[in-house]
């Protein structure tokens, strides 16, 4: 994390060292997360020690479901609020609604 001044401008030196960390400690790990996501962990190339019994054993990508599943609530459709029999009952429920930040 960089704590910058406000007032300071952005310099190619801040730039570089921004980028320079970036590459090295944050790449890595989110080339490793998509692996996960993709299914390329170390579990998936593990090879069993007596090569003569049947490999039962089932690998379940748990990421990819929680990821999927998380963007399919964030990506649903809109919901939209109506009142057409008494607009002063609805007003009380908008603002409500305003105050309380939803979208």
């Amino acid at each position: 994390m960089f704590l910058l001044n406000k007032d300071d401008g952005l310099s190619l030196d801040v730039l570089g060292k921004i980028i320079q960390t970036f590459i090295q400690d944050d790449l890595p790990k989110m080339k490793r997360y998509h692996d996960y996501y993709k299914g390329k962990m170390a579990i998936a190339y593990k090879t069993a020690s007596d090569t003569g019994r049947p490999c039962n054993k089932i690998c379940v990508n748990f990421c990819r479901t929680a990821v999927n599943v998380f963007n399919g609530y964030i990506t649903g459709n809109d919901i939209t609020y109506t009142n057409n029999e008494n607009e002063d009952e609805f007003d009380a429920v908008y603002d409500v609604l305003n105050y309380n930040d939803v979208h």
